[in-house]
């Protein structure tokens, strides 16, 4: 279609952002008409606009290059990477709703019509938000969460950071994987890959230890055509908004739940292809994360949190905002206790989320529920003085009455089996 093409241009014009497109448009009216139109009257129209200085209107007009779009087409295609724009029929109408909504979305994963999937009928969307330094009671309550949201045919969206955005998209993940008798991770949260033994890609040791991994050693088997969700009758999926291009997996922690939800799940950008992750781009991410759900859950943040963005523009957009209670006190919990002092609502239950979120009765996936772990006597012991808040080795060497070596035996191998984790040196919580 003529108009996907002068769309492409116009979201990929360096260093031309959504709001500087925004003026264009309101000059020129359709990208089409600003890339057609002679070379002085752009320059003399664009010298118009607040702030655009020279330098910004040279590239502008040197970007109308034919070729080179259409290259640019062609390397979309080659990555699996779908653009659409926000006339696309594809393009959600939740996001066509919202205040400075992204011109141009770009979509890498198991589906490309990010609408059937948000807007279709009995469909319903939840974030889940928080904090990156969060707990481990708040990671198993986020990964919890997403999981019976999935379960329940509810489509999970959050910005992939690691910590409580990593655990709910692990959590629908699970309830994916589960449906489809696939085995992930050893627990709710799923665990991180080792970079260097990774089958997928091969990354040169001096990109370890970095921030982030380079889109060229970026494997695109982990396409998957396979997955088609959407029916009412399938576990929700889960949609990553990345403050990067979608070919830029960030944080690098987070690389096999990347990988993970382009197999079953949507990852997505309003960023082109390439573009590095730069802090204020996170900020601007969270309306779409926002504009993405009916509700908003927030689980562990702090009184300044990140998370509490996600909350504003939720709030500007009308949406429903709820709060998991924490401990009184606790620094991680003194912004969701906020949220709730001033009218968010409580999750209190997992069990029962459709009703406390009030999304109503959906068709639930059929996906085997049975949590029963069943373990031999001495593991039962020492698994049964850990809970979600870090409890110490001389602790369960007290409660257990058992000898030290025989409390690590058993640690070691609850750890091999994926049911607790060291949280902080001698100090162990459960993850299932």
């Amino acid at each position: 279609m003529e108009e996907d093409f002068y769309w492409l241009w116009i979201c990929n014009i360096d260093k031309v952002w959504n709001a500087t497109i925004r003026r264009i448009l309101n000059i020129f009216g359709t990208p089409r008409e600003a890339f057609i139109v002679s070379e002085k009257v752009l320059r003399s129209e664009l010298s118009k606009i607040a702030g655009m200085n020279e330098k910004v209107i040279n590239i502008i007009v040197q970007s109308r290059n034919r070729e080179a779009v259409w290259r640019l087409h062609e390397k979309l295609n080659q990555k699996g990477v779908r653009f659409i724009h926000c006339e696309s029929r594809e393009y959600p109408i939740k996001l066509r709703h919202i205040n400075h909504y992204p011109y141009g979305l770009y979509i890498k994963g198991c589906i490309a019509d990010l609408s059937g999937v948000i807007d279709g009928e009995k469909r319903h969307t939840v974030s889940i938000v928080g904090a990156r330094n969060c707990t481990a009671y708040g990671r198993k309550m986020a990964g919890d969460l997403g999981y019976e949201l999935a379960t329940k045919g509810v489509n999970v969206v959050s910005g992939m950071a690691v910590g409580i955005d990593g655990a709910g998209h692990w959590g629908a993940l699970r309830a994916c994987h589960m449906q489809k008798n696939i085995h992930i991770g050893g627990s709710v949260v799923g665990k991180i890959c080792d970079m260097q033994e990774y089958k997928n890609v091969k990354v040169p040791n001096e990109y370890i230890s970095n921030e982030y991994i380079p889109n060229e050693y970026i494997s695109d088997e982990c396409i998957s055509n396979e997955c088609t969700p959407g029916k009412s009758t399938e576990a929700g999926i889960t949609i990553a908004v990345l403050g990067s291009g979608v070919d830029i997996c960030y944080p690098i922690q987070n690389f096999e739940l990347y990988q993970n939800i382009m197999q079953n799940g949507i990852v997505i950008s309003e960023y082109p292809l390439g573009t590095k992750p730069m802090a204020w781009q996170f900020p601007q991410r969270n309306r779409i994360i926002s504009g993405l759900s009916d509700r908003i859950i927030v689980v562990e943040a702090r009184e300044k949190s990140g998370s509490l963005i996600t909350v504003e523009y939720g709030l500007e957009q009308g949406k429903d905002i709820y709060a998991v209670p924490g401990r009184i006190g606790d620094s991680l919990s003194s912004g969701c206790n906020r949220l709730i002092q001033e009218g968010a609502g409580i999750l209190t239950n997992t069990e029962n989320i459709m009703r406390e979120l009030e999304l109503g009765e959906l068709y639930p996936c059929k996906i085997s529920k049975n949590k029963n772990i069943v373990l031999e006597k001495d593991l039962e012991l020492v698994y049964s003085c850990v809970d979600y808040f870090p409890k110490s080795v001389e602790y369960i060497i007290e409660e257990t009455g058992m000898e030290m070596t025989q409390v690590y035996r058993n640690i070691i191998t609850l750890q091999l089996m994926g049911l607790i984790d060291e949280q902080t040196k001698n100090h162990y919580v459960r993850t299932w």
